[in-house]
C-alpha cells in the first residue's frame, strides 16, 4: 500500500502530515471464473482513495482500448476527481494489461474483471468502502466495457456513465465497431482477439455476438445509464449508443421501463444550465471529444446525476421476479448467472421466473451453433433447509439440499430448468398447472405459460360465452364457454400425450352436454393423418364419459367409457389423469372407475391440441361439442386426490396451485390512452401474480352491469406492472373502469 510521501511509478512524491491520507496503491486480486497453470489469475488494478474516509461508494473507470501496455496511468487524473467527490476509486486494468495475468480477449470474460474487482475491495476494504453504491464509468474502450458490464452484471450497479463507448465490436457488419470506427491496428488487435469478422465464419460470428452489448441493453432497468457521445464522433460513432437505447426501448414490457438509459449527444457550444445560475459554465458544455475527460467534461457530465448519487438517491433496485435476460456471452444477476460455452461463444436469451418455492429458467440459444453447450448456476440460500427438486424439461432428474449454489453444467437450447421445494410431509408442493382457461368471456390462458386459444368454426357463431356456470363456481366464475357443435377452440399444441407419458398429467373441467352424438371434448390429432389420437367426449347414446388413445399404426388402445354418468344435461366436474398409461377418471371427485381406464402406450405423432373438437387432416371430421365447459386446466402431474375433490367443491386451480393475488395490494390504473373510437389502453400496477389482472367496466354505476371489456388485442406484464390494449371502447356517455383479479 502506498500511502503519504510514498511514490508511484511515474507520479512524484508528495508531502505528509499526520492525518488522513490520499492513497494511489497498486492492488492486486485474483479473478473468480479463469485460471492458468498457478491456479487463478492474479489480477491488477490501481486503487485512489482517502483512507480517512469510512463508508465511501465506489467508482470504478476504466481506461481505453489498449494494447498489452495498459492504459490506467491514463485515467489517473478521472479516478482522482471521483476520490476527491468521496468515492474510493478502483482503476481496473484488465488480463494481460499492467501486470495482470491471463489473455486480453477484447469485451469478452474479461469485462468479469470488473466485478471481481469490485468484490475484493468490498472484501479487503470493508471499513472504507459502501457496498451498496457502485459507479461505473469509462471512455471510449472503457465506455465499452461499461456498456457491457451493466448488461452482464445487471443489478450491480447504481449508476453507469460511458464516454464515446462501443457497443458492438463487430457482429453487425455495417455499425460494428471493426467496420466503423476502429483504425487498422485496433482491427489487428480484434482481428487476434476475437477472429476476424470479415470471414464468415460462424464461430467466429458467435464470439462477436457475446460482445454485443447493445443487443442485451433490456437487461438493465435498474442503474441509472448514462451515455455520452458527440454527434461528430468518428472513432465511437454515435450509433453504438442510440442502438443501445433503442433497442432497450423495444423490448420494454411497459413504456418508460427504460426511462433509466439517457443517451447524451454532444454539440460544440451547446450548454446545459446544470447549477441554475443562468450562466454559460465551463463545466456545463455538452461536448466530449475523444480520450480522458477533462475536469470541465467530466464534470459536465457526471454533474447530471453525481448529486443524487453521493446522496443516496440512486439505491441498488432488487431483480426482477420474472424477466427475459439476453445473455450476451455470460450474465451474472444476484441470483443466478449463466454462461454460454466459456462464456464468450455466442448468445442465449434466458426467460426466469423466481418464486419463494419455484426457480424456473427456459434456454432459447441466439448463436449460430444452435448445439453450444451453456451453464446455469443458482444461488438457493433462499430454500436453505429445505429439499430441493430438480426438473428439467418436466422430468425431475434429482434432489438436493437448498442452502448452497446449484449448478446444471448442460444447458441447451429449448431446456426448461425448475428447482422446485420439494416440502414436508405437513407441507405437500403444490400441484404443477400448465394452463388454465376459466372462459370468463375471454380464451386466455391465465397462468404464465400463456397458452391462449383461438376460436374457430366451420358455419357456426364461434365460441360464445353464456353466465350460467355450475353452481359450484357460482362465487367467482362469472362465464361459461358454449359450444354450438360448430365451432372450437385452438390451442398451441400442448402435447398432453406426450406428457402424459413423460411425468405424469391431468386434466380437469366443468362440463355439461347431452349424448345424441359421439363428440370430442378436449382432443389432440395430426394434420397429416387420421389415425394418431387422444380424445375425450360423450358417445352416441349414453350419457358416460368415453377415452379413446390411438396410435400412427391405428391400433387402438384404449376406447372405454366411464361406469358413471356426465353427459346428462347437468355440469358435472371430471377429471383425468394419465402417468404413462396408468390412467383414472374421477367424476364429481370421486374416483369413477380403479383399473378400466389404463392403457399399453405406444408412438402416437401428435401435433394439434384443441378443446371442443378433434383437428386432424384436412377434410376429414372434427366431431365438434355440444354443451358447455367452463375452467378447464392442464396439471404437469397426477393429482392426488385431496387436490381432485378440492377441484370437484369449486376451488380454483389458482389457488390450488399455490399462487392466489394478495388483495392486500390492489392494482391501480396509472395511465390510460384512447386512439379514436377504435382502440383502448390502459397501464396499472400491482402485485406480481401469476394470473393477469383483467380491465372491466360499466357505464352505469347504479346498475350491477359489470362486465371485461372487450376485444382484448395485447396484453403483457413485467414485474408487476401490467399494460392491456383492447379493440373496442365501451359504449355510453361515461364508463367506468377496474381490475379485476
Amino acid at each position: 500500500m502506498l500511502r503519504c510521501g510514498a511514490v508511484l511509478a511515474g507520479l512524484g512524491g508528495w508531502g505528509c502530515a499526520l492525518r488522513a491520507a490520499s492513497v494511489v496503491e497498486a492492488y492486486t486480486y485474483t479473478s473468480t471464473v479463469t485460471a492458468d497453470a498457478n491456479g487463478p489469475l492474479d489480477l491488477a488494478a490501481e486503487l485512489n482513495y482517502d483512507d480517512g474516509r469510512a463508508a465511501a461508494p465506489i467508482a470504478v473507470v476504466m481506461h481505453g482500448y489498449s494494447g498489452l501496455t495498459g492504459k490506467t496511468g491514463e485515467v489517473r487524473a478521472n479516478a482522482q476527481r471521483l476520490r476527491d467527490k468521496g468515492f474510493f476509486a478502483i482503476s481496473v486494468a484488465l488480463r494481460q494489461r499492467d501486470g495482470s495475468d491471463g489473455v486480453r480477449d477484447s469485451g469478452g470474460l474479461e469485462i468479469y474483471d470488473i466485478y471481481d474487482a469490485v468484490e475484493a475491495v468490498k472484501r479487503d476494504y470493508s471499513a472504507l468502502v459502501d457496498p451498496a453504491t457502485v459507479y461505473l464509468t469509462g471512455y471510449s474502450g472503457g465506455g465499452g466495457n461499461t456498456m457491457a458490464a451493466v448488461t452482464k452484471f445487471p443489478n450491480a450497479f447504481n449508476a453507469a456513465a460511458a464516454f464515446f463507448g462501443m457497443s458492438d465490436y463487430g457482429f453487425n457488419l455495417t455499425n460494428g465497431w471493426y467496420f466503423n470506427g476502429a483504425s487498422s491496428s485496433h482491427q489487428a488487435q480484434m482481428r487476434a482477439d476475437v477472429g476476424n469478422p470479415t470471414g464468415g465464419v460462424s464461430s467466429v460470428r458467435d464470439r462477436y455476438h457475446a460482445r454485443a452489448s447493445n443487443l442485451a441493453a433490456a437487461n438493465n432497468p435498474y442503474a441509472e445509464i448514462r451515455l455520452f457521445v458527440n454527434a461528430n464522433e468518428t472513432t465511437c460513432p454515435p450509433v453504438n449508443a442510440l442502438t443501445y437505447l433503442s433497442n432497450a426501448v423495444g423490448r420494454a414490457a411497459f413504456p418508460g421501463e427504460f426511462s433509466n438509459i439517457t443517451v447524451h449527444v454532444g454539440q460544440a457550444g451547446v450548454y446545459a444550465d446544470l447549477n441554475a445560475n443562468g450562466v454559460d459554465d465551463p463545466d456545463e458544455q455538452q461536448y466530449w471529444p475523444h480520450g480522458a475527460p477533462t475536469q470541465n467534461q467530466q464534470d459536465a457530465a457526471e454533474n447530471w446525476f453525481m448529486a443524487r448519487l453521493l446522496a443516496g438517491q440512486l439505491p441498488r433496485r432488487a431483480l426482477n421476479a420474472s424477466d427475459t435476460l439476453y445473455v450476451a456471452g455470460f450474465v451474472k444477476t444476484s441470483r443466478f448467472e449463466c454462461r454460454v460455452g466459456d462464456g464468450q461463444q455466442g448468445a442465449l436469451q434466458l426467460d426466469y421466473a423466481l418464486t419463494d418455492t419455484n426457480l424456473t429458467f427456459h434456454a432459447q440459444v441466439l448463436s449460430l451453433d444452435k448445439a453450444v453447450n451453456s451453464e446455469l448456476f443458482v444461488d438457493t440460500a433462499a430454500f436453505a433447509g429445505k429439499n430441493v427438486a430438480v426438473l428439467v424439461n418436466g422430468t425431475q432428474t434429482g434432489t438436493f439440499a437448498g442452502g448452497g449454489v446449484w449448478s446444471a453444467a448442460s444447458l441447451l437450447d429449448g431446456d426448461t430448468v425448475e428447482l422446485r421445494v420439494a416440502g414436508t410431509a405437513e407441507e405437500p408442493p403444490k400441484p404443477r398447472l400448465l394452463a388454465f382457461y376459466d372462459f370468463d368471456r375471454e380464451l386466455m390462458d391465465q397462468t404464465t405459460n400463456a397458452f391462449h386459444g383461438v376460436s374457430a368454426t366451420s358455419g357456426g357463431a364461434g365460441v360464445t360465452f353464456t353466465n350460467l356456470v355450475p353452481a359450484a363456481l357460482a362465487a367467482r366464475s362469472h362465464e361459461s364457454a358454449v359450444f354450438d357443435g360448430k365451432s372450437w377452440v385452438r390451442l398451441p399444441f400442448l402435447n398432453l400425450y406426450g406428457r402424459a407419458q413423460d411425468g405424469g398429467l391431468s386434466v380437469s373441467l366443468w362440463i355439461r352436454g347431452g349424448s345424441s352424438a359421439s363428440l370430442w371434448a378436449l382432443a389432440e390429432g395430426c394434420t397429416t393423418s387420421t389415425a394418431p389420437a387422444y380424445c375425450f367426449g360423450p358417445r352416441a347414446g349414453v350419457s358416460t364419459f368415453r377415452a379413446f388413445v390411438r396410435t400412427d399404426s391405428n391400433s387402438g388402445r384404449l376406447d372405454r367409457q366411464s361406469s358413471g354418468a356426465v353427459f346428462d344435461g347437468a355440469w358435472h366436474h371430471v377429471v383425468w389423469t394419465d402417468a404413462a398409461g396408468t390412467a383414472r377418471l374421477y367424476i364429481d371427485g370421486a374416483v369413477a372407475d380403479t383399473t378400466g381406464m389404463s392403457y399399453t402406450p405406444g408412438a402416437l405423432t401428435l401435433n394439434t391440441t384443441t378443446i371442443g373438437a378433434l383437428q386432424r387432416k384436412p377434410a376429414d371430421l372434427m366431431y365438434p361439442f355440444v354443451g358447455g365447459i367452463d375452467d378447464l386446466a392442464v396439471w404437469g402431474e397426477a393429482l392426488s386426490t385431496d387436490s381432485i375433490a378440492a377441484l370437484s367443491a369449486g376451488v380454483s386451480p389458482l389457488e390450488l396451485a399455490g399462487r392466489v393475488p394478495d388483495s392486500s395490494q390492489p392494482a391501480r390504473i396509472s395511465a390510460m390512452a384512447v386512439a379514436g373510437d377504435a382502440r383502448v389502453s390502459f397501464t396499472f400496477t400491482g402485485p406480481t401474480l401469476a394470473v393477469q389482472p383483467r380491465l372491466w367496466y360499466t357505464t352505469n354505476l347504479a346498475d350491477a352491469g359489470w362486465a371485461p371489456v372487450a376485444g382484448l388485442l395485447e396484453t403483457t406484464r413485467s414485474n408487476g406492472v401490467y399494460y392491456q390494449s383492447f379493440g373496442a371502447v365501451p359504449a355510453g356517455p361515461s364508463a367506468f373502469f377496474k381490475v379485476v383479479y
